[in-house]
């Protein structure tokens, strides 16, 4: 069973760094700004839920999800990448307190267990490492070009990608 796709028109790259701009002083500031992302666009909810922020996270990064989690018996870290298809079901079934829990055998040591996710976590996870990306995207065209911070969003990101791959 699909959970139902939510058609959110794009927000660009400049919203999205003006977004994270300001320091987070904690969680509740993490869950503002969350939801500015979709104020306009999409029904918001006082808090972020995880259908919410599985949602969001789908349309900002679609619907694989890709995490590296830690067993808590040996430490190795081991990734793990799940289609939100697939857990939609029990997502949208949670409580607003509720986390999705997941069943794993860590790859290493064989020990079983049940690591929470958190979707807003892993959505402003996202979050910050695209804005990294797009800090340094305007970095390197920025000096290369001379251009400026708004000169380097305003294109795209296949002209950006076009742009950087030409200075190797």
């Amino acid at each position: 069973m699909s959970f139902p796709r939510i058609l959110l028109p794009p927000k660009s790259d400049a919203f999205l760094m003006d977004l994270l701009a300001f320091p987070m002083r904690d969680t509740a500031d993490r869950d503002a700004r969350l939801l500015q992302l979709t104020a306009s666009t999409l029904p918001t909810p006082t808090a972020p839920t995880q259908e919410w922020a599985l949602r969001v996270r789908d349309w900002l990064f679609g619907p694989t999800v890709e995490l590296t989690l830690a067993c808590p018996e040996c430490n190795e870290e081991a990734d793990l990448s799940f289609e939100s298809d697939d857990v939609w079901p029990v997502v949208a079934e949670l409580g607003d307190d509720e986390l999705l829990e997941l069943g794993l055998t860590c790859p290493d040591c064989a020990a079983e267990h049940q690591p929470p996710v958190d979707f807003a976590t892993v959505l402003w996870d996202e979050l910050r490492a695209w804005e990294a990306d797009r800090f340094r995207e305007v970095h390197l065209l920025a000096t290369a070009y001379g251009w400026t911070q708004a000169d380097v969003l305003g294109l795209s990101q296949r002209q950006r990608d076009a742009y950087l791959a030409l200075l190797g």
